[in-house]
């Protein structure tokens, strides 16, 4: 694919953070001000449902630039994102099934970019979608996390069960095999409006599944170990999101609009404000201070917090419901 990049925009000595949040109907809502957003469609309608957003760069040239994946696991790049649909190139399909959600950058060498859907992964090396599709032995691939250094990790649930699951790469994704599986089947497999997921920072991975709660354990080479991951904190809610901030900070948050906070490196976790509203959270972003949620809801349905989620505050109304938000900034 023809790939669009992204420079960051310079104010005297520092870059100026740029947030992207995606959803229905080809709606992209960007902005370099986090109080102030632009919402526009996609010119290319072939799959409109944007599902995913994260940045990175091309692994080709090492030029900045964002990556948008849709639920029928169509990709497109992005430059100068808030300047409108002008910005993104064509649709191309690199993965041939739906429920998209996953999609990362990770900065190792020339980078590489893992996108997974269901059972189905694919890499972006050297500038194309050309490594094969590989087909893992998973129900669901919903979450997707990397250590910038090579090491990566997938949160799914087990073939043809409702069971969580965490999936291991410590080769830019190139190979993969299963790290560790909860005993108990929540029966999460096949409910379409479901999200579980991980993140990670400083040694730690932290996920976060429906009907189980939040987990945290290692990544080590060797057999799947029943042990890699603990529970640290049980929740009956639809947990889906998680997401790590400054120092020893950590935020996960549930469907019902819950928010739990950690800030002794997800050891501990503690309930804080709700987001407001009625309508369900779809993604979580962090950076610099300010956390902020994107909703499936058409008011009010982006929100941030600058207070770890004592308060809310909502800053855009983007007319479309929402699935995902990310900001420049190459994760971890």
């Amino acid at each position: 694919m023809a790939y669009k990049f992204q420079a960051g925009i310079y104010y005297g000595s520092s870059f100026d953070e740029v947030w992207v949040a995606v959803g229905e109907s080809g709606s992209v809502a960007a902005t370099n001000n986090v109080d102030s957003w632009t919402t526009y469609q996609l010119s290319d309608t072939t799959d409109t449902s944007l599902t995913s957003v994260a940045y990175g760069k091309d692994t080709a040239t090492g030029a900045t630039m964002w990556m948008i994946g849709t639920n029928n696991a169509y990709v497109t790049s992005g430059s100068e994102v808030t300047t409108g649909a002008s910005a993104w190139s064509d649709l191309e399909r690199i993965i041939n099934t739906n429920s998209h959600r996953a999609l990362q950058f990770g900065d190792t060498g020339d980078g590489v970019w893992v996108m997974a859907t269901r059972a189905k992964l694919k890499r972006n090396v050297s500038g194309s979608w050309d490594v094969p599709t590989t087909d893992l032995n998973l129900n669901r691939a919903k979450g997707i996390a990397q250590d910038g250094a090579g090491k990566w990790a997938l949160a799914a649930t087990v073939y043809n069960t409702g069971r969580p699951s965490i999936w291991k790469s410590f080769d830019d994704g190139a190979t993969w095999s299963e790290a560790w599986n909860w005993p108990t089947n929540y029966g999460i497999n096949y409910t379409g409006n479901r999200d579980w997921n991980i993140a990670y920072k400083s040694d730690k991975w932290v996920a976060a599944f429906p009907s189980l709660g939040i987990v945290t354990g290692s990544i080590t080479a060797g057999p799947s170990d029943s042990g890699a991951f603990s529970r640290v904190f049980t929740s009956s809610e639809d947990l889906r999101y998680i997401a790590a901030g400054d120092t020893n900070t950590w935020m996960a948050i549930d469907r019902a609009r819950n928010v739990y906070i950690s800030t002794d490196n997800a050891a501990t976790w503690s309930t804080t404000t709700s987001i407001p509203g009625s309508d369900a959270p779809s993604g979580l972003a962090y950076n610099n201070g300010t956390w902020v949620v994107v909703t499936d809801g058409t008011v009010d349905n982006i929100l941030k917090s600058t207070n770890n989620g004592s308060s809310w505050t909502a800053v855009a109304s983007t007319g479309y419901s929402m699935h995902d938000v990310a900001v420049d900034r190459i994760l971890p």
